[in-house]
């Protein structure tokens, strides 16, 4: 059960990297686009989806359901939990407020780029290395994007459907409002994908006793 609780903390440090992907690129080729509404939204927002989804799965295989990762301890998890979340809720926030004052491409390819950096900087802090699973990697993989495909209809999905059928309300222009539906359609596919990532892609290495 330890093990567990320690897997979903760095699931989710990795969901707030991973939202921060996800929604500057979904921003950058909306605003270059000018593309905020109903199809075409839903479009971008699968091609950002996945995008998060390929850098999703180098950080789950070696960080959240690393089999050695459990044994580092409660504090040091945390911490590295708190690094990942607060560089991502980071990245977010500027997002949202470039969204909001309706900024250009290069401001949201800026943040793409210190992000990067970010995580480049991240990995070499958490001591993570790449491992020889060649054999495993390629199945593991397919059910990783099979897994994730559920997770890209659901996501865009919502934002499609909800941007279409909802206009802006509170006052927010179109670019805000469709980030605040991308956040609970986020929030939505991050459950189904925890529960798909644990007891689907990771089994075998998430099942060692914490």
């Amino acid at each position: 059960m330890a093990n567990l609780i320690l897997q979903f903390i760095r699931f989710i440090g990795i969901g707030f990297l991973n939202t921060a992907v996800d929604f500057a690129v979904l921003n950058l080729f909306a605003s270059w686009l000018g593309a905020y509404t109903g199809f075409s939204v839903a479009l971008i927002n699968g091609l950002s989806f996945a995008i998060a989804v390929s850098h999703s799965y180098i950080w789950n295989k070696y960080w959240a359901f690393g089999a050695e990762r459990g044994s580092e301890g409660a504090a040091r998890n945390l911490g590295q939990f708190t690094t990942a979340a607060v560089l991502g809720a980071g990245v977010i926030g500027l997002v949202l407020l470039g969204a909001g004052k309706s900024y250009d491409p290069l401001y949201f390819a800026g943040l793409l780029a210190a992000l990067a950096l970010g995580e480049y900087l991240m990995w070499r802090l958490f001591h993570l290395k790449l491992d020889e699973t060649a054999k495993r990697s390629g199945r593991q993989f397919a059910l990783f994007l099979a897994v994730s495909l559920v997770g890209i209809f659901i996501n865009s999905g919502i934002v499609g459907g909800v941007t279409s059928a909802l206009p802006p309300q509170f006052g927010f222009n179109q670019e805000l409002w469709t980030n605040i539906i991308k956040a609970g359609a986020t929030g939505i596919a991050l459950v189904w994908n925890f529960v798909g990532y644990k007891f689907i892609v990771f089994k075998s290495k998430g099942s060692t006793s914490g």
